[in-house]
């Protein structure tokens, strides 16, 4: 089975966005769902009974204290859609794509813009190659 996230040792997680270093985030989790369906087989080689049909997973992601990487490198987070999004840690990365806001709390103080949450989807999901 593979890990839906690159291991973690304690470091800030590095997020991209649309292949641009964006900024860091202090935590990260990851649900991963496929829908399941019934359907009777009538194909005359398979026989007849019924058949379990899974659909493409689907992924929500959750990110938590996201800081940006700094003023210009920010890209404005409400008007993203269909965007795609790198974790990377310890020299590994994982790649969102098709990835759309659900939700994005944000925090401004006098030392920089924070995301206190920033909750999204995403339609697939791909291992970077160690390379990068």
């Amino acid at each position: 089975m593979k890990e839906l996230l690159p291991a973690s040792a304690g470091n800030e997680i590095e997020i991209l966005i649309g292949g641009k270093p964006a900024g860091f985030v202090q935590k990260l989790t990851v649900q991963a769902r496929r829908e399941q369906r019934e359907a009777e087989q009538f194909a005359p080689q398979a026989g007849k009974g019924r058949q379990t049909l899974l659909g493409k997973p689907r992924y929500r992601l959750s990110l938590f204290q996201y800081r940006p990487a700094g003023p210009f490198v920010q890209p404005d987070l409400f008007e993203l859609w269909d965007f795609s999004l790198t974790v990377r840690q310890d020299g590994r990365g994982v790649v969102y794509s098709g990835c759309r806001w659900t939700e994005l709390k944000q925090t401004v103080e006098p030392d920089g813009v924070w995301y206190n949450v920033m909750e999204l989807t995403a339609g697939d999901r791909t291992e970077e190659s160690e390379s990068k």
